[in-house]
C-alpha cells in the first residue's frame, strides 16, 4: 500500500471515528435519559407509597400514643385513691384509739398524723358525741 492511500485510510477512519463518536454520546444520553426518567417514576411512586404507608400507621399511633397517656392518667388515679383509701385507715384506726382514750402523741406516732389532725378528729369526736347527747336529750322529753 502506498502511502497515499494510507493516508486516505487514515482520513476515512478520522471520519468515520468523528461521526460514530457523536452518534454513540447521542445513544448514551438518550439512554441516560430514559434511565432517569424511569427512576425519578420509581422515586416519584415510593413516595406516593411512602406517604399512603404513613397515613396509614398514624392511626394506630395516635391512638397508641392516646391510650398511653389514659393509662398514665389512670395509673396516677389509682395511686391517688389508693393513698386516699390508706389515708381513710389511718383516720379510723385513730378515732379508734381516741375512743379508747389513747394520748395525742401516740395517735401520732401509731397513725404518722400531724398533731393538728389528730386534734381535729378529737374536737369532731367531741362535737359528735354532743350532738348524740343532745339528740338523746329530746328524745325524752
Amino acid at each position: 500500500m502506498t502511502s497515499v492511500a494510507v493516508q486516505i485510510l487514515l482520513f476515512v477512519g478520522i471520519i468515520f471515528l468523528g461521526i460514530m463518536i457523536p452518534l454513540f454520546a447521542i445513544n448514551v444520553a438518550r439512554q441516560m435519559r430514559k434511565l432517569i426518567y424511569t427512576n425519578e417514576s420509581r422515586l416519584d411512586e415510593m413516595t406516593k407509597e411512602i406517604r399512603r404507608l404513613q397515613g396509614y400507621f398514624a392511626e394506630p399511633v395516635n391512638k397508641l400514643f392516646e391510650l398511653e397517656q389514659r393509662f398514665r392518667r389512670l395509673t396516677e388515679r389509682f395511686e391517688q385513691l389508693e393513698m386516699r383509701e390508706k389515708g381513710e385507715k389511718q383516720f379510723e384506726r385513730a378515732a379508734g384509739l381516741l375512743n379508747k382514750g389513747s394520748s395525742i402523741n401516740d395517735i401520732m406516732d401509731t397513725c404518722g398524723l400531724t398533731q393538728g389532725e389528730v386534734e381535729l378528729l378529737k374536737v369532731m369526736r367531741d362535737m359528735e358525741s354532743k350532738e348524740q347527747a343532745a339528740v338523746g336529750k329530746k328524745r325524752i322529753l
